[in-house]
C-alpha cells in the first residue's frame, strides 16, 4: 500500500461521503452512471499533481487471478526521454482496518446509505470491484486512495511552469508489468467558476439562499464554497468548511444547480449582505470568486414576550405594569383588552401607536367601565414590524372608589422641639389609614410628609420640622380608603415654630487698660437676625463671671463696637467674653475671654 497522502478537504472524508449521499443522490447518481472518457487523469493542483486512474481493486494480500498486486506510477517531464518511476512499491487498495480507521463509527451508517448491511459487506463490495463503487470513489480523492486507484506528486504544484505526463501500469508480485493503462498529460488550468450566482430571503424566515449553476466547462470540479461579505471589496468569509457538490432541483433531467442556506438568526441582521462563490475540482484548485451578489435582510425574528403584566385599579381607570423587553430593535409594545379572557372573544387594540420602550413600561386604561371583568395582553414590537407572542391574560377590575370624608380636629403642638399633630379618628368604615401634609404657606400645595399611617393612629411627630424653626407651618390629614380612594385633606392645624437658631459670635473681640478703665472691642457679625451683645466679667483668678450688661448692647449705625469698664483699678485682675443675642433670645457661643 502506497502511503503517499493527499488529503482534500482538511481529510473530511466521512463529511464528503454523507454530503453526496444525502444531499447531491441525484446528480451523483449522472456521475456514477457516466463512463469514464479517460483510464488516466492527471491534475494538477497547490498540493501536487492528482493522478487517478479507472481499474480493477488491485492488493497484495489477494491477488486477482491474473496475479496483478497494484499500479505503478511514472512520469515524463518535457524533454526527457525516459520515465522516472514515481512509486518503489505498488499502489493498491488499504486493508479494511485503515478503511475503518478513515470513516470510523459511522461506516456502518454509510453502508446503509448505500445499500449494504454492514460495513463488511460495503468492503467486500469494493474488494469485489463493484463497478458503481469504484466510480463513487472518483467524487473524492481520499476514497480513492483507499481504493487504490489514486496517487499524488507532491513535486508537480500548480507553481511548476514545466509540463509532465503520467502513465500507469499493473505489476505483478514477480515484477512484470502490463502495458499502460493510458498516458495523461498535467491540466493545470483553474476551473471556470460557477455562473448565474443569486442571493434571496426566504420568505418569512432569516435564512438567505444562495443558488448556482456550473459552468459547462468545468469537467473536474467536484464542489463549491460560498463566502459571504458585508462590504463588496473587503475581506470575505468562508461560510463552507468542506466542498458543496451540486443537486437537481426538479426530477430526472432537470439541470443541476448548487444551493447554500445562510442561517442568520443566531445575531444581529446587518444592512447588506454580499455572497459569491468559488469552484474547486478534484486536485484542490479553486476557481475565482464569482461576482458578488447583493441581500439586504429582513428580520423576520419577533422579540421575546413582555412577562409579569399587573394590572392596578385607580381614581381614573387600570392601570397596566410590565417588565421591560431586552431587545436592540424594540420600538415599543401594544396593548390588548377583551371582555373575557377566552379565545372565542378576540382581544381589542388600545393603542394606535406602539407604547416607547422605558425602563418600566405602563399603560393606563381609562375607557372601562366600573365592576365589569377585562382581561389584558401585552405584545412587544421591533422596528421591523415583528411583534411577539402575547403576554398571559391578566384579569383587571375597576371598582367605583369610595372617597372618604376629611378628618376632624386636627391640632399640632410642640413636645420638646417637635411639633407633634393629632385628629380625630374617622367614624367611616373600611378607612386603611391617614396621610400627614405639610405646607410653609397656606397658598402653597402641601407636602406629603408621612408614610400610610395606621387606621388605628391618630397622631404623627414630625421629626424633619427644624427647616421650619422660625416660621409658621401649616399641617393636614388625609384618610386613605381600603378601595385606594384618598379623600380631601382636612382643614389646616397651624404652628409658629420658635426659633432656636444660634447667631453667630461677635468678631475680633479684643481690648486694653488706660489707667483705672478697660477698653473693649469688637465687630458685629454678618448676621441680620442679630440685636445686641451681651458682656461678662470676672473679677480676680477665682472668681464666677457676671453679666455687666443687663440691657443687651446695640450696634448701633456701625459694625465696628466698643465698651468702657470704669469699674476697674490698675493692677486688678480681670477677665471678659461677649455673646451676640438675637430677637428670639437665642445667645451665640462666646468669644474667647480676653484677660488683664
Amino acid at each position: 500500500m502506497n502511503k503517499n497522502a493527499f488529503s482534500f478537504g482538511n481529510g473530511n472524508l466521512l463529511r464528503i461521503v454523507f454530503t453526496v449521499c444525502l444531499l447531491f443522490g441525484p446528480t451523483v447518481g449522472d456521475l456514477l452512471s457516466r463512463e469514464p472518457e479517460e483510464k488516466v487523469v492527471a491534475l494538477t493542483g497547490p498540493k501536487g499533481t492528482l493522478v487517478q486512474w479507472e481499474g480493477s481493486l488491485l492488493s497484495a494480500q489477494q491477488p486477482r487471478r491474473e496475479g496483478w498486486i497494484g499500479y505503478l506510477v511514472d512520469r515524463q517531464r518535457d524533454g526527457e526521454t525516459t520515465w522516472t518511476r514515481l512509486t518503489p512499491n505498488p499502489v493498491s487498495r488499504a486493508p479494511l482496518e485503515e478503511f475503518e480507521k478513515a470513516l470510523g463509527p459511522s461506516a456502518d451508517r454509510l453502508a446503509s446509505l448505500l445499500g449494504f448491511s454492514d460495513r463488511d459487506r460495503l468492503w467486500a463490495a469494493f474488494v469485489e470491484g463493484n463497478e458503481s463503487l469504484v466510480r463513487f470513489g472518483m467524487l473524492t480523492p481520499d476514497l480513492r486512495r483507499l481504493i487504490g486507484l489514486s496517487y499524488v506528486d507532491t513535486a508537480v504544484k500548480t507553481t511548476d511552469s514545466s509540463r509532465c505526463r503520467y502513465r500507469v501500469v499493473m505489476v505483478k508480485k514477480d515484477g512484470s508489468v502490463s502495458s499502460p493503462l493510458g498516458i495523461a498529460e498535467t491540466e493545470a488550468s483553474l476551473p471556470a467558476g460557477p455562473q448565474g450566482v443569486k442571493a434571496e430571503q426566504k420568505e418569512g424566515t432569516e435564512t438567505v439562499l444562495v443558488a448556482w449553476e456550473p459552468s459547462p466547462s468545468d469537467r473536474w470540479v467536484v464542489g463549491y464554497h460560498v463566502e459571504r461579505s458585508t462590504d463588496p471589496l473587503g475581506h470575505f468569509t468562508r461560510l463552507t468548511r468542506i466542498p458543496l457538490l451540486l443537486t437537481s432541483s426538479g426530477g430526472e433531467g432537470t439541470p443541476a444547480v448548487g444551493e447554500y442556506s445562510d442561517d442568520l438568526s443566531n445575531g444581529d441582521l446587518p444592512a447588506v449582505l454580499f455572497y459569491r462563490v468559488v469552484a474547486v475540482d478534484l486536485a484542490g484548485n479553486e476557481s475565482r470568486p464569482s461576482e458578488p451578489v447583493e441581500v439586504r435582510p429582513k428580520d423576520t425574528a419577533p422579540p421575546p414576550s413582555p412577562r409579569n403584566l399587573v394590572v392596578n385599579p385607580t381614581d381614573e381607570g387600570l392601570r397596566l405594569s410590565w417588565d421591560a423587553v431586552e431587545d436592540q430593535g424594540l420600538l415599543g409594545y401594544n396593548v390588548y383588552r377583551s371582555h373575557q379572557g377566552s379565545p372565542e372573544n378576540r382581544p381589542l387594540k388600545l393603542n394606535r401607536r406602539p407604547i416607547p420602550p422605558e425602563a418600566s413600561p405602563e399603560y393606563l386604561d381609562l375607557f372601562v367601565k366600573p365592576d365589569l371583568p377585562f382581561f389584558y395582553q401585552v405584545t412587544a414590537v421591533d422596528l421591523s414590524g415583528n411583534e411577539s407572542e402575547p403576554c398571559a391574560p391578566e384579569l383587571g377590575i375597576r371598582s367605583i372608589p369610595i372617597v372618604p370624608e376629611a378628618p376632624t380636629d386636627i391640632r399640632v403642638a410642640l413636645e420638646g422641639r417637635r411639633p407633634v399633630v393629632t385628629w380625630e379618628l374617622s367614624p367611616e368604615e373600611d378607612i386603611l389609614g391617614y396621610f400627614i401634609l405639610r405646607t410653609a404657606h397656606p397658598n402653597d400645595p402641601p407636602s406629603l410628609i408621612s408614610p400610610l399611617l395606621p387606621a388605628g393612629s391618630g397622631r404623627w411627630e414630625d421629626g424633619e420640622a427644624e427647616q421650619w424653626e422660625g416660621g409658621i407651618v401649616w399641617y393636614r390629614v388625609q384618610a386613605v380608603h381600603r378601595s385606594g380612594a384618598v379623600g380631601s385633606p382636612s382643614v389646616p392645624a397651624v404652628i409658629v415654630l420658635p426659633d432656636r437658631t444660634l447667631p453667630w459670635p461677635p468678631l475680633g473681640f479684643r481690648g486694653y487698660v488706660e489707667g483705672d478703665e478697660v477698653r473693649l472691642f469688637w465687630e458685629a457679625p454678618p448676621d441680620p437676625d442679630i440685636t445686641g451683645f451681651l458682656l461678662f466679667r470676672r473679677k480676680g483668678r477665682n472668681g464666677e463671671f457676671v453679666c455687666l450688661t443687663p440691657q443687651p448692647l446695640t450696634m448701633g449705625k456701625g459694625r465696628f463696637l466698643q465698651y468702657a469698664d470704669s469699674d476697674f483699678k490698675n493692677g486688678e485682675s480681670a477677665a471678659y467674653y461677649l455673646v451676640s443675642v438675637d430677637g428670639a433670645g437665642n445667645r451665640s457661643r462666646p468669644t474667647p475671654v480676653v484677660e488683664f
